[in-house]
Parts: structure tokens; sequence; C-alpha cells
């Protein structure tokens, strides 16, 4: 019997091209100069994300080719178009929020966070408390390492 299976184009070729920016990207963290301050120098974090952004483009390609894809007659997800408008003015409406400074970065992500968590729960109210967690740990969270371990001035 004939398994209904292909392999998926767009994926290795996304893949492909992420190689490619991965060794482009490599080749001039190598360039960087060598540190005084820096006992491991400037190339190293550009270099490790080119590392591991060429190993897991290998492995979506080594998943596409193994594994492929199965045709299916039921579609999976259901487009939602409205979620995407909504994502974005949620995004637009928390940088306006922040830019004219009506709340500090921290209640900004909060809020941001926890209505952009219920829409993708469709506002069940028995997610709501894990959407309201979650907006909390993500403000109070980010907040806390910008400002006490990366020393990064936030809006107030």
């Amino acid at each position: 019997m004939q398994e209904n299976r292909s392999i998926p184009v767009m994926d290795v070729l996304i893949a492909v091209l992420l190689i490619a920016a991965g060794v482009a990207s490599a080749m001039s963290a190598r360039h960087l100069g060598k540190s005084v301050l820096e006992p491991i120098g400037p190339g190293a974090f550009p270099l490790a994300g080119s590392f591991l952004l060429i190993a897991l483009s290998l492995l979506v390609i080594w998943r596409a080719v193994r594994v492929g894809t199965t045709k299916s007659n039921v579609d999976e997800f259901k487009p939602r178009p409205g979620m995407a408008v909504l994502a974005l003015a949620l995004t637009c409406a928390y940088f306006l929020v922040m830019q004219l400074e009506w709340l500090s970065f921290r209640w900004a992500t909060v809020g941001y966070v926890t209505l952009l968590t219920a829409a993708l729960f469709d506002w069940q109210p028995r997610k709501l408390p894990a959407a309201i967690v979650s907006g909390l740990i993500m403000g109070l969270g980010l907040t806390y390492a910008f400002t006490q371990v990366l020393y990064v001035d936030l809006p107030s």
C-alpha cells in the first residue's frame, strides 16, 4: 500500500536560506576583533547564534526528508484573520501607550500579554486566570531582567 507522503518543499527551501544566513553571519562574526575587556570576545554570541540557526535548519531538513508530510483531507486548524488584526492592533496600542508614557513598561506589558493571551484562548472564562498569570510573569519578570540583570532603561 502506497503512503500519501510528500517532502515539504517550502520548509526545505526556507531552511536552506537560513543555513546560508547562518554561514554568512558566522563568517562575519569571525572577523570581529579581539576584545581586551571580554575574555570570550565580541563575536561569541553572534557565532553561537549562527551555529544554533544552522543546526536547527539542518534538523528541519532532516525531518522534512525523513518524515515528510502526510496529506490530510481534514484541515487541522481554522484560519483566524481577525486574530491577526487583533494582535497587530494590540501591538500598536502597546507601543503607543509606552510612547505616550501613559503606563510604565511593566504594566503595559502585563496588559498586553494578558489581553493577547486571553484572545488566543478565545476569551474562555476558565482560561482567563492563566492569561492573567502569564501577563504578570512576563511583565514583572521582563522588568526585573531588563533593569536588574541587563541594566536597560525602560519607559517609566
